[in-house]
């Protein structure tokens, strides 16, 4: 039974990094689309959402530091919740990023480019669909995929 609530909590806070990571995710393609659409009030809204983020990270921190301490993991199992301690502030340094397009569409208002973005949205996209990748890679346990 023990052995259960366990591997409940860990799902849990699998599932509760995918979700971030999702969040992150929709981060990034929205800070590209706001900047390309000049779409100031969505880029207010991404900087304001920025909090969100932050705040899902600690709670995720909290949780795991507190799966450590009364589950007292060993091995594997260790392993996963540190590098879920570690992808959880990666992925809010991720969102702050996002939250900096999102700045600089601000800055430069309704103004024109000074070129057409191209090359942004498909970085955003490659970026996205890395972090999307590795992010299952960890869930699987797949090496070959991460």
């Amino acid at each position: 039974m023990p052995r259960e609530s366990f591997k409940r909590e860990l799902q849990r806070l699998e599932g509760e990094l995918l979700e971030l990571g999702g969040t992150v995710e929709n981060a990034i393609t929205e800070s590209v689309q706001t900047l390309k659409k000049r779409d100031l009030q969505g880029s207010q809204n991404l900087i304001d959402n920025d909090r969100l983020i932050n705040k899902r990270r600690y709670a995720i921190e909290a949780d795991v530091l507190i799966f450590i301490a009364t589950q007292q993991p060993v091995a594997g199992d260790l392993h996963i919740q540190a590098a879920i301690l570690d992808i959880t502030h990666e992925l809010e340094r991720i969102g702050d990023y996002a939250k900096g397009i999102a700045k600089i569409s601000l800055r430069i208002g309704k103004g024109r480019l000074i070129k057409p973005l191209i090359d942004i949205p498909r970085m955003a996209e490659k970026a996205s669909s890395m972090l999307h990748r590795g992010l299952d890679a960890l869930i699987r346990r797949d090496t070959d995929l991460a």
